[in-house]
Order: C-alpha cells, then sequence, then structure tokens
C-alpha cells in the first residue's frame, strides 16, 4: 500500500515539520509519503495545493507546539480534512510539546503523543508497525531493524527542543489598602496605607523585603532612585477617585532589581461612597507591574510627538499587551469646541493591531484586513468574531457596546477623557484566555492634518488583564 500523510503546522515551525517528514520518508520503506506545505509564489497558487494534498491525504499529523500561538489556519486545516473526509474518517495525529497538558477542543478526541523518547517510539511503532492507522497494514514490517530508526527518534525529538521552551509573561500584582485613608486628613495621611503582595512582587519589583511594606518605606525607596513618579500618580489617582474622576490607570514606567522594567497598571478599585454620598471613599485599589519589552527598555512609555504613527505605538507595546490603534477620519470640524456626528467621514475602523490582539479576538493576524480596503474592521465585526466567548453574551456585549459608545461620545466628539468600565468576559471556551477579563484603556491620541479641513484622528488602545 502506499500512504500519503498531510503534515498540519505552523510557519514558524516550518523546519520542525521539514524534519519529521524527512524522518517519516527514510523510515516509510517507500510507501509512505509526507507534504510539507511548499513555497509558493502566489496565495491562490498556495491554497489550491493545501486543498489538493488534503483530499488526497490517508491521514493528518498536526505539530502542536505552543499554546499561546496562533493555530487559526491550522483548525482550518483540519477543519478540510474532515470535511473532505469519507465514512471512514482519516485519522488525525497530534504530536505536540509534553509541557502541554491539555489540547485544544478541536483536537480532544484524536489520537495525541508528547515529544518525549517514550511516545515518540509508540507513534513510530503504531505508524509503521503495528498498522493503527492504515487498517493494520503495516508500512514497515522491518522498522525495528532500521538503521535509522533510532536516528530518526533523536531527530523528532531535536526539532522539538526549541519548542519546549515556552515564554509566559505573568502579571505581578500589589494591593494599596486605604481602609485608613479617609480618617487622616493630616499631609502625611498616605502614611497609613500599606502595600501587600507576592514575595517576587514585592522583593524584586517593589524593592521591599516580606510580603508588605508601607507608604513612606516604599514611597522613600524609590524617591532616593529618583523613579517617584509613578507613586506620585497613585496618589493622583486616589485623589481623583475621591472626587469622582477618572483616574490615571497607566502610569511612568519604573527600573527595578537589575535594571528591570516594569509598566505599572491600575486594574481595580475598591470603593464606598461617602456618607453624605458626594464623594467617594476608596478602600482599595490593585496594581499589576508589566513587564516591558527590549524595545521600551530604552524609551518612554509614549513619546508624544511620535504618537500620530499607528505603527509607532505598536512598535513601543511589542508582545506585551493587546494593542490595536482605532482611525477617525474627518470631513471638518464643524465647530471650534466639539465635533458633530455629521463631521465623521466614514465610521471608525481598527486601523492596526499587534499578534496578542489578533489572539485576543480569536483571529489570524495576518489575516487582519485592509482599513482601506472593501471590508475593514469595525466594533462590530470584532463582537461577532468574539461572540460565542463573551460571558453571557446575549445580556453582556449590549453592556460594553453601550460602554464603548459613552467612552465614544466623550472622546471623540467632547474631546475629554473616558476610560472603559465594562471589560471583555471570556467563557471558558476561548481558545487563548478562558475565564479571563481584558479592560480596554486608552494610551494615546493623535489628529493628524488641519481640523479646519478633512484630517484624522488616531486613538491607541491597549487591553490590561483585570479581576
Amino acid at each position: 500500500m502506499s500512504c500519503k500523510i498531510f503534515i498540519s503546522h505552523r510557519s514558524e515551525d516550518r523546519s520542525i515539520a521539514l524534519a519529521i517528514s524527512g524522518a517519516l520518508r527514510l523510515l516509510g520503506n517507500d510507501k509512505l509519503e509526507p507534504f510539507v506545505c511548499e513555497d509558493l509564489p502566489g496565495g491562490r497558487d498556495w491554497r489550491d495545493w493545501i486543498h489538493k494534498k488534503i483530499g488526497a491525504s490517508n491521514i493528518m499529523l498536526f505539530l502542536y507546539t505552543q499554546e499561546t500561538a496562533d493555530w487559526m489556519w491550522c483548525f482550518y486545516e483540519i477543519g478540510l480534512f474532515r470535511s473532505l473526509s469519507d465514512p471512514n474518517q482519516r485519522p488525525i495525529i497530534c504530536v505536540h510539546n509534553p509541557s502541554i497538558t491539555s489540547l485544544p477542543s478541536p483536537l480532544e478526541n484524536y489520537q495525541a503523543y508528547k515529544a518525549t523518547q517514550d511516545d515518540i517510539k509508540k507513534f513510530l511503532t503504531d505508524l509503521l508497525f503495528e498498522g493503527v492507522f492504515t487498517n493494520e497494514e503495516r508500512i514497515n514490517p522491518e522498522l525495528f531493524s532500521s538503521n535509522v530508526y533510532m536516528l530518526a527518534i533523536k531527530d523528532f525529538l531535536k526539532s522539538f527542543s526549541l519548542t519546549i521552551i515556552e515564554k509566559k509573561y505573568y502579571a505581578r500584582r500589589a494591593s494599596f489598602d486605604l481602609n485608613d485613608l479617609h480618617r487622616n486628613d493630616s499631609h502625611k495621611k498616605h502614611g497609613t496605607v500599606s502595600i501587600k503582595g507576592d514575595s517576587f512582587t514585592m522583593e524584586e519589583i517593589l524593592l521591599s523585603p516580606g510580603k508588605s511594606t508601607h507608604w513612606q518605606n516604599l514611597y522613600d525607596k524609590f524617591t532616593a532612585e529618583g523613579q517617584s513618579a509613578w507613586l506620585d500618580q497613585v496618589k493622583e489617582s486616589i485623589e481623583k477617585i475621591k472626587e469622582g474622576k477618572i483616574p490615571i490607570y497607566v502610569m511612568k514606567p519604573f527600573k527595578a532589581r537589575e535594571n528591570k522594567k516594569f509598566i505599572p497598571i491600575l486594574t481595580r478599585v475598591e470603593q464606598i461612597p461617602s456618607e453624605d454620598a458626594k464623594t467617594t471613599i476608596p478602600l482599595k485599589i490593585c496594581v499589576i507591574f508589566i513587564p516591558c519589552s527590549e524595545i521600551e527598555e530604552s524609551c518612554e512609555l509614549v513619546d508624544s510627538s511620535l504618537a500620530s504613527d499607528p505603527n509607532y505605538l505598536l512598535k513601543i507595546w511589542k508582545t506585551i499587551l493587546p494593542t490595536s490603534v482605532i482611525r477617525v477620519k474627518w470631513k471638518g470640524k464643524s465647530s471650534p469646541i466639539r465635533y458633530s456626528k455629521e463631521d465623521i467621514m466614514c465610521p471608525p475602523v481598527v486601523y492596526a493591531i499587534n499578534p496578542v490582539f489578533a489572539d485576543l479576538y480569536n483571529f489570524n493576524y495576518f489575516e487582519f484586513p485592509d482599513p482601506d480596503g472593501d471590508n475593514p474592521l469595525t466594533s462590530e465585526d470584532l463582537f461577532k468574531l468574539v461572540n460565542e466567548f463573551i460571558v453571557n453574551n446575549e445580556t453582556y456585549i449590549p453592556k460594553i457596546i453601550q460602554d464603548q459608545a459613552v467612552i465614544s461620545q466623550k472622546i471623540i466628539f467632547e474631546g475629554s477623557n473616558a476610560f472603559a468600565k465594562v471589560p471583555l468576559k471570556f467563557n471558558d471556551k476561548h481558545p487563548l484566555y478562558p475565564n479571563q477579563s481584558y479592560l480596554p484603556c486608552l494610551v494615546s491620541k493623535s489628529t493628524v492634518g488641519d481640523i479646519n479641513g478633512p484630517h484624522v484622528t488616531y486613538l491607541g488602545v491597549i487591553y490590561v488583564r483585570c479581576g
């Protein structure tokens, strides 16, 4: 018999696919033909090649290397393989990193092998010797006596070795206890504030031993380092909360131990109304510390002189947080004071994104639509992409839309600052961020062109994990 096996993989894992294809070809006893996507010149030719090879294949082998990567195209290939299958259902096999503990839902019912020596031996035995996937017909009855058998196993493991090490970013956080703050009106009232966090956050980021410290101790440490600006912003945010105003969400970055740079972001506020209900009493705030990328290590948070360039904002926030740039085109500004809806030339669109944003909304980063094309991405389109992943979507999505409508009105038409109050809350079905919440925060606003005529406004938005 002749067996054809389609190897589904990310473009970034092509070298792994080629190594595995070579190993299978050597052990296949001239009866096994692996297919690996080739570098074809045109998009149409490329799709035609994939459709043709998937249709001709007896088996699909999916290489699952990283949980946090974009797998939308591979899932498309798996769906195509299923839809073209005969009633006997051609087998789908998954080989994955041993660090991955659970497979995505499209693969839960299929045979899976870890990239370990024992599992790879079993995979080759099942595929080539036992005939598990070929109706008990052996592809290579002499498998174990082959002089390339152990070399093939080593090639498998070596090809996966670089992907076994996964990069993960964990948000470190600290809580500021403000319970006694409103009872002390002296100029040293912030001395009653206590700060708590895990040992790493307190010692490595906040330069304080143990799991807690007091405001003055923390402030003195960072003042001595010339880095108290972010704490001044914390203090300012507390006052804004008391007055019912919008606090500062994204604060100035600072350097911790070993010159590691972090961006403090306010993610949670606990508050109650005052006795006369005219002000608010903040009880606790939570701040997370986002590690800066290498690019951010050598620059400030946002250079306002470059903020009109959407690509600059994406570069600044590279690999750290989901980021998008919203573009609004104007005919002109009809009033010196504020815009009106009639001034908008066309609906606001998502102008630029980073890959993490694409993961958040569950679509392929490389298929991001042209903002100047016939079908640019709008807010409505984004909600359609994640509709099935939003908690209680029928009641919750209207709340998000209303919240964003209020924000848009204040930011775009009134020119004032505004921040989202309703985060994206995902259920356990989201492929990358199950049971997590992300709050969109405006970090940059700039206008290009003369406001008396056609011009453009760019809004830089980041999504901060909260809750």
